[in-house]
């Protein structure tokens, strides 16, 4: 009886599954997909070249508006302010005219009681109620250029309405001390004045809108003066040039006889309107 040797090398070995575990240079190499009925697996992130594009210059996009304006800084166009000025003087030339006349008529008469009067305590009366009128009406006017950025046409009544007076009273009576206080530093000094009138002149500019805001904005009269102010300081470059422009034009209507103001002085005073409606992002009707 012989001996036999069960695993011989001419008997072929039966096909038996791999299970070597992967080396350690296989190790990184991706999975093999999941049998049938799994889920792939989650696709990778995109490359950092394509995808979602990349933020605007500076992180984050302008404010809506005028291109590249800073949030609430609206840029001033002194033609284009000129232009809605005369479009609104034209379009609302009846209107206007008559409540240039009825001011005119007013201060004349006015000024006509004052001196036809020998009484000083009756003249003092007649400058008080001049004063107020007079502010009445600068209020009045305000609010009138304002409609017609409105859209509206003026109205007569509305000038003499004497709403928001108080307050504009309050701002103007302040306003007229601080100027009459430097003003008489300037002329007890001497060497000052010429400084002092510079200085009258430059707080006139910066509290140049606070009857609008007023009027516009409901502001009281400290509260107009500082949103002047600040206005004006963050729009000083355009201010000033429209300021320059509508005192030339203001001048040109003096030297026509003064006939020329009828229509100079609407003009600018609804520029005006236009400015700060701009600057502070309110109404602006299309007058074309």
């Amino acid at each position: 009886m012989s001996d036999q040797n069960p695993s011989t090398p001419d008997s072929p070995e039966p096909d038996r599954p791999d299970t070597t575990p992967p080396s350690s240079s296989e190790a990184g190499s991706p999975p093999p997909p999941p049998p049938s009925g799994g889920y792939p697996p989650p696709p990778p992130p995109p490359p950092a070249s394509s995808g979602y594009p990349p933020p605007p210059q500076g992180g984050y996009p302008p404010a809506p508006g005028y291109p590249g304006a800073a949030p609430g800084r609206a840029r001033l166009d002194i033609g284009q302010a000129l232009s809605y000025g005369w479009n609104g003087f034209t379009k609302n030339v009846g209107a206007v005219l008559l409540i240039v006349l009825a001011v005119v008529v007013v201060n004349v008469g006015l000024n006509a009681l004052s001196f036809a009067v020998d009484n000083e305590f009756v003249t003092f009366l007649l400058s008080l109620v001049g004063f107020v009128v007079g502010l009445i009406i600068t209020v009045g006017l305000i609010r009138a250029a304002l409609s017609i950025t409105d859209g509206d046409s003026p109205k007569l009544g509305e000038v003499f309405s004497g709403d928001r007076v108080v307050p504009y009273a309050i701002a103007s009576i302040v306003l007229g001390a601080a100027f009459a206080v430097i003003n008489v530093v300037g002329a007890i000094t001497i060497i000052l004045l010429p400084f002092t009138l510079i200085v009258t002149l430059v707080l006139g500019f910066f509290v140049q809108f606070f009857g609008y805001a007023i009027v516009d904005e409901q502001a009281g009269a400290f509260d107009g003066i500082s949103r002047s102010f600040n206005l004006v300081k963050a729009n000083f470059g355009e201010l000033i040039l429209l300021w320059l422009v509508a005192l030339g034009i203001n001048i040109l209507g003096a030297l026509l006889c003064g006939i020329g103001l009828l229509v100079t002085i609407p003009l600018t005073a609804i520029a005006w309107a236009y400015a700060w409606r701009t600057l502070t992002g309110g109404r602006i009707a299309a007058l074309d």
